[in-house]
C-alpha cells in the first residue's frame, strides 16, 4: 500500500520549507536527433546552411534503401562529430546502417576540409586588437593573439615500413595536431600532418604559425 507521509503533518504548522525540498526542478528536454541545436546562428546560417543547399552533395540511398537527403548528412555527420560515438550507434539513432554512416562522415568532412581556408584563419588588424582585449578578460594576461597546443587524434595503423612513426609516447598509433584557438574559442590555425611521435616543439617550429609571429606578420 502507498503511503501519503503528508497526510501525517499537523495542519497548524507551517511546512512551506518541506515543499522547497521536496520539490523537483523543471527539466528541459531536446530532440536529440537535432544536432544543428547548440550551435551558434552563425554557424548555422554561413557554414552549415551553404553546405546543404550547394550543389556539393548528392542525394544517396544506404543499404537499407533509405534516401538520405543533405541536410541528413550533414545532421549524421553533426551528431558523430558532437558525441563521439560510434558509428553503429550513430546509425542506430537515426535510422542508418553503420556502412551508411562511415561514408556520410567522410563524405561531408571533405567538404569541410575543402572550406577550411575560408573559416580557419588568424584575425588581422584592427581585429587582432580585439582578440587581445577578449584574452586579457578572460586571464588578464597582455598581448594574448592565441591559445597553442597539441593534442593525439587516434588512428588505425597505416602499415608499411613507416607504420612506428605513428606510435606516440603512451603506446598508440595517432596523428599529433596542433591548434591555435581564440578566445571564443575559434580555431585560427591548424597542423595536422605530423604522426604521433613527433614531439610538439618539432611541429611548432616547422609551422606557419611561428613565421607569422616572427616576422610580425599579425600586427
Amino acid at each position: 500500500m502507498d503511503i501519503n507521509y503528508l497526510d501525517y503533518l499537523d495542519d497548524d504548522l507551517n511546512y512551506d520549507w518541506l515543499e522547497q525540498t521536496i520539490r523537483v526542478p523543471k527539466r528541459y528536454l531536446r530532440d536529440m536527433q537535432n544536432s544543428i541545436e547548440g550551435f551558434p546562428k552563425y554557424i548555422v546560417l554561413e557554414i552549415i546552411l551553404p553546405m546543404i543547399y550547394l550543389d556539393n552533395m548528392d542525394c544517396d540511398f544506404d543499404r537499407r534503401g533509405l534516401k538520405i537527403d543533405n541536410i541528413t548528412k550533414v545532421l549524421i555527420a553533426l551528431r558523430f562529430y558532437a558525441s563521439g560515438n560510434d558509428q553503429r550507434v550513430n546509425g542506430d539513432t537515426l535510422g542508418y546502417s553503420q556502412a551508411s554512416v562511415s561514408i556520410v562522415v567522410k563524405e561531408v568532412s571533405g567538404l569541410l576540409a575543402k572550406c577550411g581556408k575560408k573559416w580557419i584563419r588568424f584575425p588581422r588588424a584592427p581585429n587582432l586588437q580585439d582578440t587581445k582585449e577578449q584574452f586579457y578578460l578572460i586571464g588578464e594576461f597582455p598581448g594574448v593573439i592565441g591559445a597553442i597546443d597539441c593534442t593525439h587524434v587516434p588512428i588505425k595503423s597505416p602499415g608499411g615500413d613507416n607504420a612506428e612513426i605513428y606510435r606516440n609516447r603512451k603506446g598508440w598509433m595517432s596523428l599529433n595536431v596542433q591548434i591555435v584557438c581564440g578566445p571564443k574559442m575559434q580555431i585560427f590555425d591548424i597542423v595536422c600532418r605530423w604522426p604521433g611521435s613527433v614531439h610538439d616543439s618539432r611541429i611548432y617550429n616547422n609551422s606557419r604559425v611561428k613565421l607569422l609571429i616572427e616576422s610580425n606578420a599579425l600586427a
